[in-house]
């Protein structure tokens, strides 16, 4: 069930990026980007994607890419199986070739 088609005033994305040391050998250290959706009326789970980048500085233009809505269209509230309602959204910004989407998005 879908509550809202577009992205409007009361669902925003939110991201922060924080340093992380490499957990194990397989994950390398780097930016964490998480996003965070900001609705009204609140849904259940606010957690949305996340990026791992290993550049600061892409990491802090990623972030403002968020903040400015424009990574994610077709924004909507969703009901999963168990009627926990979350944000679905589809993200213009893919994990490889995040430098590359922020310049096309011109960030």
């Amino acid at each position: 069930m879908c509550y809202d088609k577009t992205m409007n005033s009361t669902t925003r994305p939110s991201a922060t990026a924080t340093y992380e040391d490499a957990p194990d050998e397989w994950t390398p250290a780097g930016w964490h980007v998480r996003v965070t959706w900001k609705t009204d009326p609140p849904v259940d789970r606010t957690d949305g994607s996340g990026w791992l980048v290993l550049k600061e500085s892409v990491a802090r233009r990623l972030v403002r890419a968020v903040n400015d809505g424009v990574v994610f269209t077709d924004i909507e509230v969703a009901e999963d199986i168990n009627d926990r309602t979350y944000v679905a959204a589809r993200s213009l910004v893919m994990g490889r070739y995040v430098n590359a989407d922020l310049k096309r998005l011109e960030y």
